[in-house]
């Protein structure tokens, strides 16, 4: 019998299993790795993801705060490297486009203190001149800690340390959850785990299997990525280049893109990444298709604009070799993450909404704190993240 068991191995599961273990719980972190036979796929296998404070939102940048605030204190106990502090660059469109959020945006960078600095899209061109944004753009350049950070990388420093706070890491799939007498009783592929409560952490999968009392109102996305090969040659070209959020009205209907700086694979290659809204006209709603997609490269509809796109922004990277990634994204009705006891006991901390990655460390925190039932201390109200009112 175990105190928590966290379905779900991922960023935020196994966030939420080291908070949880730390804080003397009992804990069983049930998750596949990676290329398991069992078809699971995770948000997390890739390489690198962007960072920064700055948005225009001010949960998401509260969220940021905590989370990457911790990052150097579990990179040292860990040991593993999982950070660079490479820095940010965050396009908007001016004040007076229909669809700007620089308002909103310079109020919390303002309210970031030093380190985020705002210039005009030519400012720009004397420190990064391989970047070529509209001439109207206005730019929140933030320097470390902002960056990239390796998600592989992350959720294995988090899951060396909740090992070593004592929790157990079982790979294996969760099925089913369902209830014995006082307790829980999780079916995974190779065993029965008993638990006094349980965490569902398994994002887009989570209404795939009978993981939660009922489906969640969560919408599961398909993205494509695409990877444009950059020799040493174009690496030291864009030397120093940081983790980009780019919002533009002048491609429609993409409205914006995220950019990270050339990174090494797993194939030992490397490559610029670059990823833009989402598959348009791929299906995902089933888990044979979730499946059919992650083993695919994913849509060549949007690996087409995005080649369009990444080669206006960084006209360097032109005729240079590339290839797709797939990605399933889990969204909410409010566009937060869902953390909440959805049933006595039975916990969910689920939805990234493609913006959970830097954060996964203090969404995971939120997660633990409800299991642990500690006093709420956040900025802001916990029906941010409930799911009645998510829901409603």
């Amino acid at each position: 019998m175990t105190d928590v068991a966290v379905i779900g191995g991922g960023m935020i599961g196994s966030a939420a299993a080291r908070h949880l273990a730390e804080a003397g719980a009992g804990v069983t972190l049930i998750g596949v790795a990676e290329n398991n036979r069992h078809g699971v796929f995770a948000s997390h296998y890739d390489e690198a993801r962007v960072i920064r404070r700055t948005d225009a939102d001010p949960v998401w940048s509260d969220l940021a705060v905590q989370a990457i605030g911790r990052y150097a204190d579990i990179q040292e106990r860990s040991g593993i490297r999982f950070h660079d502090p490479c820095g940010h660059i965050r396009c908007d469109l001016p004040e007076g486009s229909p669809k700007s959020v620089l308002q909103a945006v310079r109020s919390i960078s303002g309210g970031l203190g030093a380190g985020v600095s705002e210039v005009r899209a030519g400012d720009i061109r004397e420190s990064h001149p391989y970047l070529h944004f509209d001439a109207s753009s206005v730019l929140q350049v933030e320097e470390a800690p902002a960056g990239i950070i390796n998600p592989r990388l992350l959720v294995l420093a988090q899951q060396i340390l909740a090992a070593r706070a004592g929790a157990v890491l079982v790979d294996q799939a969760g099925h089913a959850v369902r209830r014995a007498g006082g307790h829980f009783v999780v079916e995974t592929s190779g065993e029965s785990i008993q638990a006094r409560q349980v965490l569902v952490c398994t994002g887009p999968h989570t209404n795939d299997f009978g993981l939660t009392p009922e489906p969640l109102p969560i919408d599961v996305r398909p993205e494509t990525v695409l990877l444009i090969e950059t020799p040493p040659r174009v690496v030291e070209r864009l030397s120093g280049m940081p983790g980009i959020i780019w919002n533009f009205n002048h491609r429609p209907p993409v409205e914006y893109a995220y950019v990270l700086p050339p990174v090494v694979y797993p194939d030992r290659k490397t490559y610029l990444k670059i990823g833009a809204d989402n598959d348009r006209d791929l299906s995902v709603e089933t888990l044979e298709q979730k499946r059919a997609y992650m083993t695919s490269p994913g849509s060549q509809t949007t690996a087409s604009y995005l080649r369009e796109l990444i080669d206006e922004l960084i006209p360097s990277v032109r005729g240079l070799p590339q290839r797709t990634k797939p990605c399933l994204l889990t969204y909410s009705p409010k566009r937060y993450p869902i953390v909440d006891e959805v049933a006595p006991d039975w916990f969910v901390a689920v939805a990234g909404c493609g913006k959970a990655a830097k954060s996964s460390d203090q969404i995971g925190k939120l997660a633990a704190d409800a299991v642990l039932r500690r006093e709420w201390t956040e900025p802001f109200s916990p029906d941010v993240f409930r799911l009645t009112a998510a829901a409603g």
